[in-house]
């Protein structure tokens, strides 16, 4: 598929940070709720949320200002990307708890504090001090990597 990440386990090769995370927390067990319980319900709708409204303006902004070559780029979607995750970013901190599902910490927290991490490269976190207080609570857990907390 040409695709990074790729995660290649046995016959199973997959493509997508967020399926590989989803599928190895199934596969273990760990740091995510039971197929089909409500708690997994919420959790795969964060999840998705994340993936369509947070990382995706994330990637149109990163896009139009580094990676794609000068004479493609489209300097004019800058802004609207930045609103469309300023907007999507209310609608997180006014469903946020102390974690994205109740009380427990799951693989859903992993890949918002990422995607969050990833939105202060463009200050877009200005004026949403609950998400800013939640990413630096999931900053400060030990398993997080030490290239995030700096």
């Amino acid at each position: 598929m040409g695709r990074v990440p790729v995660l290649v386990h046995g016959d199973v090769v997959l493509t997508e940070s967020f399926a590989i995370c989803t599928w190895l927390a199934d596969r273990e067990r760990r740091l995510i709720p039971a197929p089909g319980s409500p708690e997994r319900g919420v959790h795969d709708r964060w999840m998705f949320f994340c993936a369509t409204e947070l990382d995706a303006p994330l990637w149109r902004i990163r896009r139009n200002k580094l990676l794609l070559p000068e004479e493609q780029r489209v300097e004019e979607d800058i802004p609207r990307a930045m609103a469309d995750f300023r907007e999507a970013a209310g609608i997180l901190q006014a469903g946020l708890g102390e974690f994205v599902v109740g009380g427990a910490f799951t693989v859903a927290d992993i890949v918002i504090a990422h995607t969050l991490f990833w939105s202060t490269w463009n200050d877009l976190l200005e004026g949403f001090p609950r998400l800013q207080e939640y990413l630096e609570r999931q900053l400060r857990r030990p398993g997080c990597p030490e290239v995030m907390r700096r």
